[in-house]
Order: structure tokens, then sequence, then C-alpha cells
């Protein structure tokens, strides 16, 4: 029955507002980073173009990019709006140059183009940019969260109309009984 009744389209300006009113609701729990990301074999053909490319805001270079990805990187993140735990990205790099990364912030502070090699693979990442545990989450990493609210509750708000719909109509027709 709610499903006859229920609109799941979310408007993003419904979104928006939810995020805006309800900020102190969406505090980072671990600190998150926004990233290029490509990991690639070292024999890959061409790696400059790589170089060239993994640092720019050029719609057209990360496209270039994300076709040669496509083909010889075994791992990649080109998109605009893909906000990772900087945990579970940190899980990406060699164990050797993890065990560097004492004090996040710092390391997020301080690097912003980082590249690095293991005996078989290049890493090449671009901080564009982070937030900090504590802070209010960007509306890109709650979004999905916000929707599945939204969507709950305009649920809610159907049962509720339904409730109130059968309960006037028993009112009116004298249809109903009084437990105590």
């Amino acid at each position: 029955l709610i499903q006859n009744y229920l609109d799941t389209i979310i408007d993003d300006s419904l979104v928006s507002n939810y995020h805006m009113e309800h900020m102190d609701n969406f505090l980072l729990k671990e600190d998150i980073v926004n990233i290029n990301y490509v990991k690639i074999r070292n024999v890959a053909p061409d790696l400059d173009f790589i170089t060239q490319r993994y640092t720019s805001d050029n719609i057209e270079d990360i496209d270039q990019l994300k076709d040669y990805c496509f083909q010889f990187a075994d791992r990649c993140f080109l998109d605009d709006v893909s906000w990772v735990s900087f945990s579970d990205f940190i899980k990406q790099i060699p164990l050797t140059h993890r065990v560097h990364i004492n004090d996040q912030k710092k390391f997020l502070q301080k690097n912003k183009k980082i590249e690095i090699e293991d005996e078989n693979y290049k890493y090449y990442i671009f901080i564009k940019d982070f937030k900090l545990k504590g802070a209010s989450s960007p509306l890109e990493y709650v979004s999905s969260s916000i929707r599945k609210i939204l969507l709950n509750k305009r649920k809610k708000d159907i049962i509720y109309s339904i409730e109130e719909k059968l309960i006037q109509e028993a009112l009116e027709r004298n249809d109903f009984k009084i437990y105590e």
C-alpha cells in the first residue's frame, strides 16, 4: 500500500536543504579525502602521460586519463565527487610508505601530490581536498544517506496519513470499538 503512494524521486534541492538544516547530524567520524589516485604497473607504457594529467582539474585531461587507466591501470579513482575514508584509502598504498604517516592531519596538510614506487607498481596520488574528523561532512559524502532519511520520512508520513484516514472513516460510520 505504501509503495502505491510513495514518490521515490527526491530532488537534489531537498537533499541540499536537509543537509544545511541538519549539518550538526553529519559531523565526520573520521578523516576523509577527495583524491585522484592511480595504481599502475611499472612497465606500463608512457607513464609520463599520467604524471602530466593526474593533478589536472581540466575535464578533458581527466577523461583522457580515465581512458588510459581503463586500459593499463590496476586501480584508479578519478571522480570529482568521490570522497573516501582516509584510513580506507591509505590501505591502497604499500605498507612501507604507510608507516611514515603518524599524524594524518599533518600529512594531509603538507602533502598534495604524492608519487610512490615499489617493486611492481607506481602510485600517483593527488589530494584535491580533505576534511578532518569532527568537521561537517561534504554533501556528496552523505547525500545517499540523506536520500534514505527523506524517503523514510515520506513513508512515515504516508503511514500516518493512512491511519488518520482510517480512523476518520471509522468515526464517520461509527464503526469502531474502544478497549479498556
